[in-house]
């Protein structure tokens, strides 16, 4: 009995110091990215300042300062999402309905582009046991990824699907496939690590996909990333299914 405890306490002291570790590693590099943005937003806003400026030079420093700080809350969000990313509130998750409000929360990035999200999914939905809102976050993180990358005027393609395996279990999967140029071969094994770089250039906030994989294993799924055999690549949030007759 007294040898079972000390393994449990040392797998939970190694947990928590994994968890600290990688919470540690976050926050550096956090406040390192945090670090342009706002010495942007300070000489921008020094430029503002002066007289004489034109209402073009205005108008640029003004969108400039907009972009930067969209790009710092992105990156806090991401960090709040990392930190909160267990499933604490619960509940039977329609992952078609997930997928429609992931949809309606990228489509002005889609429309800026433009590329065009279709959805294929059944009209029965299939469904997950977890917590909503970091569902969403997750599926919206990799959503937003394919449409950065797919190619001007491409399409985007949502699909929700069952797989059932036979061995690892029955699961739903939303498979998020773009048309853009790909993943680069040497980048894959550590796709999902923070503040990899993807396709040439780092994802909008740098822990973008970390943050998706890191929900969707506190959901007992995960998120898969691959070349699709044509153009393009393939993001898979996968998570056990769950009957909706089963609440």
């Amino acid at each position: 009995m007294n040898l079972s405890r000390e393994r449990l306490e040392t797998l939970d002291r190694v947990r928590r110091a994994d968890r600290l570790s990688t919470l540690e590693h976050v926050a550096a590099h956090v406040a390192h990215q945090l670090g342009t943005p706002l010495n942007v937003l300070e000489g921008r806003a020094s430029l503002l300042a002066t007289t004489g400026a034109s209402t073009e030079e205005i108008q640029r420093n003004a969108r400039i300062i907009a972009e930067q700080s969209a790009r710092m809350v992105t990156i806090l969000r991401d960090l709040v999402a990392f930190c909160r990313r267990g499933p604490n509130r619960l509940g039977l998750v329609d992952l078609v309905d997930l997928a429609r409000a992931s949809m309606e929360v990228v489509e002005p990035v889609a429309a800026g582009r433009p590329v065009s999200i279709v959805l294929d999914a059944p009209e029965a939905g299939l469904h997950a046991r977890g917590n909503p809102d970091a569902l969403l976050v997750a599926l919206t993180h990799l959503l937003e990824n394919a449409v950065r990358f797919a190619s001007r005027g491409g399409t985007v393609t949502v699909r929700v699907a069952r797989d059932d395996d036979g061995e690892t279990g029955r699961f739903a999967v939303i498979d998020i496939e773009d048309d853009g140029p790909g993943i680069d071969t040497t980048v894959l094994p550590r796709l999902f690590q923070p503040f990899t770089t993807v396709h040439g250039q780092k994802d909008a906030g740098g822990v973008g996909l970390f943050v998706a994989q890191s929900i969707a294993r506190a959901h007992g799924g995960s998120v898969q990333g691959e070349n699709r055999s044509a153009q393009g690549a393939r993001f898979s949030l996968r998570l056990p299914e769950e009957r909706h007759d089963a609440e």
